[in-house]
């Protein structure tokens, strides 16, 4: 992604990598109200990591590296 998520461009590069993978358009229709788009589409992602990574299909990124509690500094997805 290019361009922040409070951005127009932004959003819309979400929502067409997200549209790729899950049915988007369903999820932000039947999100609670007063939820801003920004949220759901975060919300969004999580879901489709989550969802990865209980297939066993997710990657994760980073060297190896423990932060001060000895949690392993890396990000899935």
């Amino acid at each position: 992604m290019t361009g922040p998520k409070v951005t127009t461009r932004g959003t819309m590069q979400r929502l067409t990598a997200l549209c790729g993978v899950m049915d988007v358009e369903r999820a932000l229709a039947e999100a609670p109200p007063l939820v801003p788009m920004i949220d759901a589409l975060d919300a969004c992602a999580a879901a489709w990591s989550a969802q990865r990574l209980a297939r066993n299909r997710g990657e994760c990124l980073g060297d190896g590296t423990l932060d001060s509690r000895g949690r392993p500094m890396r990000i899935c997805f």
